[in-house]
């Protein structure tokens, strides 16, 4: 261990240096190293440890550290080193603890086995009373820890996380005031305390001997009485503060190092700090650390997740699903590479809108975002289309075009219904994509292309390989990555969101669906997903009469089951048998005012007009 000492009133004194504490030296009582010298500034140096040792360094001193009769602001200190500030002498030393003759810890202080203690299942955590048996012992302890966990487990905060433990902690072990502190870097920095002044340093309640034990051990230490520990008892603080008992545990990490700790002391209190508490007071101090790293872990995610509802919000895509959440992380972090991907989900799932959030967060989102449904484009126009072609290369080649590749350019292609597309066409595709050339329709030589290819299908590619339907090599250049949508059933959660935010965009926020009407839609299976949700959340803001949508005006098939054994009737309503009886009763509503009518549809009179024509009302 390392050590300083120097002469103070004829006596030698010596204080024990911790790595990870920074040791204060001046007169101030709230320094580490408090020295009665004049010359000597309130806050004078500090000494601290770091990759190359101890250094000493002058910090607010108004007098120079000499070192061998020359001043320096900042020096390494080696065993044997010696200093002077004013009229006092240091000497820095390195100590052999075995060949030491005076232990650091004194009889008052005992050590506790962090480690052991939370290994023990038996542990004997013990209320103030004493229990009868060993049983009633270890049943009334967790019941205790039980409480303790389900009361901290309800803060919500860091904040009012560590002020309850140190209340539990103080209440249960009659002690006066507490603190917990993080051990961060080189230094202990408090994140609470109970009882304590805002001025409070770790260094200036906890002697150096206890720190070490603490931080280069992970051991508890309890001095149960300071007066019978006289290391302890001329500790300033202690002195000062008429301090009875202490009592400090350390915070184990996950990695099984010390990350903090856990201090409490007692100036009242009438009996010592006994193994019981100690072992108490490891296991709180554990429960608060376990929680600790729930809250912080509990507030990334949120973090996170708030993140991705962000940016899926700039593309119109509304997730609450853990399933939809974990396809958009996933694909936030397949767009930071250059890899293709293949979007895989049933017709009307969002695939366009999930490929626009890729580009959206790829290094390409400065460029174009090109789509093409390649189940569209007729098979004797797909070269012109994907590659372009030069003005007389055919009939009607009136003037260049650059074809989807070219328009991509620096960008994102999307490249949708994959699945559809001819074998023949999935040649010429795979040629393009795998030479990052194009040839035009008549041109005369090929152009460099360099974009992002998202590709996204319905159907089963794999099973199109084995019926040879889809060439293989084209499916291992799409589908670097791939991501399987799932459908709008498979995560009903995703269902009151995206209905309340398609009636906020098709209505301009001036419709809202009612309770029931919501209760209804999620009770619909959607086979045609998401499109299908939209395309009914469209016609009921047409067709409600007013400004919040009711369940019979949703037209689902469920609804207007019932809305025809109301009516007495064998058959389903045809949705123009529905539309027509909605008009009607809206007709009837404004006393046949088509004006009024069409504004509570909110359609165009011309309209309403039309459909008047066509139901021969």
């Amino acid at each position: 261990m390392f050590v300083l000492r120097h002469k103070q009133h004829g006596h030698d004194r010596e204080f024990v240096l911790v790595p990870g504490v920074v040791a204060t030296l001046g007169r101030a009582p709230t320094c580490l190293i408090q020295v009665s010298d004049a010359f000597v500034s309130a806050e004078h140096a500090e000494i601290r440890h770091s990759t190359l040792g101890w250094i000493l360094k002058r910090t607010h001193g108004s007098n120079p550290v000499f070192f061998d009769g020359k001043p320096r602001e900042e020096s390494l200190l080696t065993s044997g080193t010696s200093f002077k500030i004013g009229e006092t002498i240091f000497e820095f030393w390195e100590v052999n603890e075995s060949a030491s003759n005076e232990s650091p810890i004194g009889a008052g202080t005992r050590l506790f086995d962090t480690r052991s203690v939370l290994a023990s299942a038996a542990s004997s955590v013990a209320l103030r009373s004493d229990p009868s048996s060993a049983a009633s012992l270890r049943a009334s302890s967790i019941a205790l820890l039980e409480q303790f966990s389900l009361l901290l487990s309800r803060c919500n905060d860091s904040r009012t996380l560590a002020q309850e433990t140190l209340r539990l902690a103080c209440e249960r072990l009659s002690a006066d005031r507490g603190l917990i502190a993080w051990h961060k870097q080189d230094s202990l920095e408090i994140a609470e305390t109970l009882g304590f002044s805002e001025s409070a340093s770790v260094a200036g309640l906890v002697t150096q001997s206890v720190l070490r034990e603490i931080l280069s051990t992970g051991k508890a230490v309890i001095v149960g009485n300071t007066q019978v520990d006289a290391a302890v008892n001329l500790h300033g603080s202690v002195q000062r503060n008429a301090i009875k008992a202490i009592g400090c545990v350390p915070l184990i990490g996950s990695s099984n190092t010390v990350e903090g700790l856990l201090y409490v002391d007692s100036l009242t209190r009438n009996c010592e700090f006994e193994q019981r508490d100690a072992e108490f007071l490891i296991w709180i101090g554990q429960i608060y650390r376990l929680l600790e790293q729930n809250l912080s872990m509990r507030r990334r995610l949120e973090a996170e997740v708030f993140t991705l509802k962000a940016l899926a919000a700039g593309t119109n895509i509304v997730a609450e699903s853990t399933a939809m959440l974990a396809l958009l992380e996933r694909l936030k972090k397949a767009a930071g590479s250059e890899a293709a991907i293949l979007i895989l989900g049933e017709t009307g799932v969002g695939k366009e809108c999930l490929a626009h959030f890729v580009h959206a967060q790829s290094t390409r989102r400065s460029g174009a975002f090109v789509a093409r449904n390649c189940a569209a484009i007729p098979e004797d126009i797909f070269e012109s289309e994907m590659f372009g072609h030069v003005k007389g290369a055919f009939t009607g080649a009136t003037s260049d075009r650059k074809g989807a590749f070219r328009e991509a350019d620096n960008g994102t292609l999307f490249l949708d219904e994959m699945g559809d597309l001819s074998y023949s066409l999935q040649t010429k595709l795979l040629r393009a994509i795998q030479e990052r050339k194009v040839h035009p329709v008549g041109a005369d030589r090929e152009i460099p292309v360099n974009l992002r290819i998202v590709a996204a299908t319905n159907k089963d590619l794999k099973a199109a390989i084995r019926t040879r339907e889809f060439r293989e090599d084209l499916y291992y250049r799409l589908a670097t990555v791939t991501c399987l949508v799932p459908a709008l059933r498979d995560r009903p959660d995703d269902i009151r969101p995206l209905a309340r935010h398609f009636v906020h965009i098709v209505s301009g926020g001036t419709r809202k669906l009612s309770d029931e009407a919501l209760a209804a839609l999620c009770t619909y299976s959607w086979p045609g997903n998401v499109r299908e949700l939209r395309g009914c959340i469209e016609q009921a803001v047409i067709f409600a009469v007013g400004s919040e949508i009711r369940p019979d005006e949703l037209f689902l098939p469920q609804v207007l089951s019932r809305i025809s054994a109301r009516d007495n009737t064998d058959n389903l309503k045809s949705l123009a048998d529905a539309e027509k009886d909605h008009i009607l009763r809206v007709l009837q509503t404004v006393q046949n005012n088509k004006n009024e009518a069409a504004r509570v549809l909110n359609i165009a009179r011309s309209t309403l007009s039309l459909k008047l024509k066509q139901y021969g009302i």
